[in-house]
């Protein structure tokens, strides 16, 4: 039996969200991305949360690196976006990726840096060139912080062959550190949709649901 290839889809959070939350669900760490870093690595990308979170004015708490316990309304990170791309990927898909045992998708936020599709996360406003002082946007305080790296460690240690890069835009230059550094472990293959302009996404969102729903 020939062995499948371990594939990673990496793909960009969204400006549309859904409002609200899910009655009685809380943030895990074993749902997080944080489960799959090192201790330090997870400890970072905590520590970066907290600190955008207090910048940004969210109460502090558990579900953005902080302490303690708030009632926010929290929705799964899947499920919580709405943009063009995520509604390519319905019920169905992330069922199948549920069960999956060789894909795996991976999520760029602007505000929790990197998600797993089913982390419990709040809703937010704010896109990754939004800017946080008069000279510092989101992506370049995130780029500051080391999120290249923290990606990195994590398609490092998915144990991924095959990465598939969607990230665009301001997102990009998170991921441009894969191509440099990752080297002969891991393929990285760069998705661009030049000259689509706001069809970029519909046509985004196509190609991921073709890879996760392929056998």
């Amino acid at each position: 039996m020939t062995t499948r290839k371990r594939t990673l889809i990496i793909i960009p959070c969204s400006a549309r969200k859904r409002p609200g939350g899910v009655s009685g669900l809380s943030w895990s760490s074993r749902k997080s991305v944080v489960d799959r870093l090192s201790p330090e690595g997870g400890g970072r990308l905590l520590n970066c949360r907290r600190q955008l979170g207090e910048r940004l004015g969210y109460p502090e708490g558990e579900y953005l690196g902080g302490p303690g316990d708030v009632l926010v309304p929290l929705m799964r990170a899947y499920a919580r976006y709405d943009g063009n791309l995520y509604r390519k990927l319905d019920e169905s898909v992330w069922s199948h990726l549920a069960s999956s045992d060789h894909m795996e998708v991976l999520i760029v936020s602007a505000v929790y840096g990197l998600l797993t599709p089913w982390e419990a996360i709040c809703e937010y406003n704010v896109k990754m060139d939004k800017a946080i002082t008069p000279r510092v946007s989101l992506v370049r305080w995130w780029t500051g912080q080391g999120l290249g790296s923290l990606l990195i460690e994590y398609v490092r240690r998915s144990g991924a062959s095959v990465a598939h890069d969607f990230l665009s835009g301001a997102y990009t230059s998170i991921s441009d550190e894969l191509l440099s550094c990752l080297g002969d472990s891991v393929t990285v293959q760069r998705h661009t949709y030049p000259g689509l302009g706001i069809a970029a996404d519909f046509q985004r969102g196509q190609d991921v649901r073709d890879l996760l729903v392929q056998e």
